[in-house]
């Protein structure tokens, strides 16, 4: 468990909540009958002025391993860690991109595949979409997008595909693709916030993928709904976006902070060591869909490299719902609670992107 916690410190004159180190606790889940235990309690890992959040963690290369970054203070520098069963290792330092100041309420993120990272800052209104390599730890080709006048920029999140880069402020939604030219240039706007209040105002704020492939934003106020990309795989307006699109029991303001746990190696990378001789990630291949008959939603279990799209058809041939599944997922979860009780024919098919 790796976190941040805060103090004061003291910045010309002015007095600022800042996180001095970065800490971390080990509970060993199989002490207390399951319940878990505490063997090791905030132990330091860098003592440093660290921006507040922007902490990310994505797959080693090898598939078992873990990258854990987090970012200095008023600097461009990263630091990162590597977890590995028995050991932490680091902290790596690395100077790219841009000095991040005035960090309070920021958010950070790796695309699912692992091979893109992104940062927002809420103060200096910038974007920053860099390269990451699994292997490595290391950042490159990093990007700064600082053309938002008069925004301050909250979230970030990209869509499952990893070709798609949202960024929100409390009245604005962007989307970047990766595969553009001129990534930075293809920033487009799909929403304006439409100024609806529950029970105060539905401001945009940070994102999240789903194990449904959408992605989830909560609203800055606190609010008893969410707001829904739900085909973040698409290009411009046809990713849906759909303002409350989903009603809370309680008001909440935030959403947690997920990596893909998901992620394996990376075929063909001289990282991928671990599976080398057994070659288990792709052998015993295992294709699941439960439970059957099922109404309201369908889970879809497979451990085969694959990107395919996963189709559900009724007896007279229509589809009725559709989702892709990605080599860097093992599950996925379909929404069937509006199709009708005589689905029951499926199909997969190779992906179209």
């Amino acid at each position: 468990m790796f976190y941040v916690t805060f103090d004061q410190i003291e910045v010309n004159s002015i007095f600022i909540t800042q996180p001095l180190h970065l800490s971390y606790s080990e509970i060993d889940i199989s002490k207390d009958n399951g319940l878990g235990e505490m063997t090791l309690k905030n132990l330091f890992l860098i003592e440093d002025t660290l921006t507040q959040g922007l902490l990310t963690a994505s797959k080693h290369a090898n598939g078992r391993d873990w990258w854990i970054i987090s970012h200095e203070y008023s600097t461009n520098r990263f630091y990162s860690w590597l977890l590995a069963p028995d050991t932490i290792k680091g902290p790596f330092s690395q100077w790219i991109g841009i000095d991040i100041d005035y960090d309070a309420i920021s958010q950070a993120n790796f695309s699912p595949d692992g091979s893109k990272y992104s940062m927002v800052n809420h103060i200096q209104n910038t974007v920053s979409i860099l390269d990451f390599d699994r292997c490595t730890g290391q950042f490159s080709n990093a990007l700064v997008d600082s053309g938002f006048a008069m925004s301050v920029l909250d979230g970030c999140a990209f869509s499952p595909n990893s070709r798609f880069l949202y960024v929100s402020d409390p009245l604005a939604l962007w989307q970047y693709d990766m595969y553009a030219t001129n990534v930075v240039g293809s920033r487009i706007q799909i929403a304006d916030w439409d100024g609806s209040e529950d029970p105060l105002e539905t401001w945009f704020f940070y994102m999240q993928i789903a194990p449904d492939n959408k992605i989830y934003m909560s609203t800055k106020n606190g609010c008893e709904s969410m707001h829904v990309i739900n085909e973040p795989d698409s290009l411009g307006l046809a990713c849906n976006f759909v303002q409350m699109g989903l009603e809370l029991p309680k008001v909440n303001a935030s959403i947690p902070y997920f990596p893909n746990y998901d992620l394996g190696p990376l075929p063909g990378s001289s990282c991928d060591t671990l599976y080398t001789n057994l070659d288990s990630h792709t052998t015993n291949h295992e294709f699941r869909i439960y439970p059957n008959p099922a109404n309201s939603w369908l889970n879809i279990v497979y451990t085969q490299q694959i990107d395919a799209v996963f189709e559900l058809f009724d007896l007279y041939g229509r589809r009725v719902a559709a989702m892709g599944l990605y080599h860097y997922f093992k599950s996925r979860l379909l929404d069937v609670s509006e199709s009708s009780p005589s689905t029951i024919v499926s199909k997969l098919s190779n992906a179209g992107w």
